[in-house]
C-alpha cells in the first residue's frame, strides 16, 4: 500500500512524516490513555501549585476520573488551555553543602498533576514514532538505543592515520574552549 507523504520541512533536511502517522497522532484521546498516564505517575512525587499529589487522583479515580478525562480530552479536541496549567514553581536544590556556583544547584519544576498528565499523554502518543523519526545515530531518549551504539558507529567509521576523535563535554566546552583553536575543515 502506498502512503502519501506530508512534507513539513525543507526537502532533504528533515525526515518526512507519513500520512498514517499524522492520522494516528490526530485521533481522539481515549479515557484509558488518560487513566494510564495518571497511574504511571509516581504517587508522591513533587506536587505543583495546587498542592495535590498524583496519589489523590489515583486513589479517588472512581470519583474524579471522568472529570479528569473530560478535561484532558477538551484540551486536545477543543484546544482548551487554562493559563493556570502553565503555572510552575521552579526550585533550586543544592548538590553540595555550601554552593558557590550555579552548576552546584539542581533545578526542579513543580508542575500541577493535570499538566503532567497532558504531557504524559503526548509523550505516550509520540513514543512509537521516535525510532522512525529520530535518526539512527541519535541514541538518547529513544527506547532500545544506548550511548554504546555510538561507539560502534565510531569504530565502523574508523580513522585514518593522523586523525583522532574529539569528545567535548558541552557543559564545560561553551565556557572554557578558545573557539579560535577549534578549526573544522
Amino acid at each position: 500500500m502506498a502512503h502519501s507523504v506530508v512534507n513539513y520541512g525543507v526537502r532533504g533536511c528533515f525526515l518526512l512524516v507519513l500520512q498514517p502517522n499524522v492520522e494516528e497522532l490526530g485521533r481522539p484521546i481515549a479515557n484509558e490513555e488518560i487513566k494510564n498516564a495518571v497511574f504511571a505517575m509516581a504517587p508522591l512525587k513533587s506536587l505543583g501549585l495546587d498542592g495535590i499529589h498524583a496519589l489523590f487522583y489515583q486513589r479517588k479515580w472512581s470519583i474524579v476520573g471522568e472529570s479528569i478525562c473530560d478535561f484532558v480530552r477538551r484540551v486536545f479536541e477543543e484546544n482548551l488551555w487554562h493559563e493556570d496549567l502553565n503555572h510552575t514553581i521552579l526550585v533550586l536544590l543544592s548538590k553540595v553543602g555550601n554552593h558557590e556556583f550555579i552548576y552546584q544547584l539542581r533545578s526542579i519544576s513543580l508542575c500541577n498533576v493535570i499538566y503532567k498528565v497532558i504531557t504524559k499523554v503526548v509523550v505516550n502518543q509520540l513514543n512509537p514514532f521516535l525510532p522512525i523519526w529520530v535518526v539512527r545515530n541519535q541514541t538518547s531518549f529513544v527506547s532500545g538505543r544506548t550511548i554504546v551504539d555510538n561507539v560502534v558507529v565510531a569504530k565502523e567509521v574508523g580513522f585514518q592515520k593522523g586523525q583522532m576523535p574529539l569528545k567535548i563535554n558541552l557543559k564545560k566546552a561553551y565556557d572554557h574552549l578558545e573557539w579560535d583553536f577549534i578549526v573544522i575543515p
